[in-house]
């Protein structure tokens, strides 16, 4: 199965440094410009269906994406961002020294919310639906959140939680999967090996 994995577009909260989780926040101008852009480096894939969290920013990004490739998104609450609890709505800056990490550890859950490990049950229950759907040799294009992605990558290659926590996947940026092979697309649309 080979996915094509996609981070959303960027949020009000995003620039105003917030801590979303489950919570939500609308694409800003920039965030649907992205998702524009980044349908047309989507297209070069040729993707034959589009799954995206249910969340409201993995929605409207998804819909963007569906309109430019002519795909009807199909939400799936597995795919929804990791759950932050308490922390949902604070800034970043009032619980985590700059640049700190919100999950130090693939176990590590704030109050209330769900650590990544928690998350890989849900997340393996959509990838095996998504591989009974795409039947075809088309790629599967997933529109999904930071946090969330870590764990598709880690269920889709193996890789280590360690490596994993240490990537961060840029906005409105797509990874590509095929038979635990990474590669990332930047935004002039030129790929590169891995995920480092």
């Amino acid at each position: 199965m080979r996915i094509i994995l996609a981070r959303h577009g960027r949020t009000l909260a995003n620039v105003q440094g917030m801590i979303l989780g489950r919570g939500d926040s609308p694409l800003t101008r920039q965030g649907r410009a992205e998702m524009v852009e980044l349908a047309r480096m989507a297209a070069g894939f040729e993707p034959g269906r589009l799954y995206s969290s249910s969340l409201g920013r993995g929605v409207e990004s998804a819909r963007i994406l569906g309109l430019e490739l002519g795909l009807v998104p199909i939400p799936d609450q597995g795919l929804d961002e990791l759950g932050c609890g308490e922390w949902e709505g604070s800034p970043r800056l009032n619980l985590l020294p700059a640049g700190g990490a919100l999950r130090p550890d693939w176990n590590f859950s704030p109050p209330g919310g769900e650590s990544c490990l928690q998350a890989e049950g849900r997340v393996l229950t959509s990838l095996e639906r998504i591989r009974a759907e795409c039947v075809d040799d088309r790629p599967a294009l997933i529109m999904g959140h930071a946090g969330i992605n870590r764990v598709v990558l880690r269920l889709l290659t193996g890789s280590p939680p360690e490596r994993l926590l240490a990537w961060t996947q840029p906005h409105a940026s797509l990874v590509l999967v095929q038979d635990g092979d990474v590669r990332q697309a930047d935004k002039s649309g030129a790929i590169r090996p891995g995920f480092d």
